[in-house]
């Protein structure tokens, strides 16, 4: 994905973000996924064939702040468990 920003379809964004445990809702000619536990991490998909980049390079930077998160939030279990 970090390598080729082109040629992804909506049903690709869709199976990352399912993945990730963002759930949709539909919303006119677009999908919103939202986080559960992170509300403010959201992402507007268009259900086009052929998506522009932006969707990609937005795709990229909300699962790597997942990803942060939930790094984090392990290494804070761990360093609690040592205590």
């Amino acid at each position: 994905m970090r390598d080729s920003k082109s040629g992804w379809q909506f049903k690709d964004l869709d199976r990352l973000y399912r993945y990730f445990g963002f759930k949709v809702r539909e919303g006119g000619k677009h999908c919103i996924y939202t986080h559960p536990e992170h509300p403010t991490l959201m992402a507007t998909v268009t259900r086009s064939r052929s998506l522009a980049i932006g969707y990609i390079q937005h795709a990229i930077k909300l699962i790597d702040k997942i990803l942060e998160i939930q790094q984090s939030e392990t290494g804070e279990e761990n360093e609690n468990t040592k205590t």
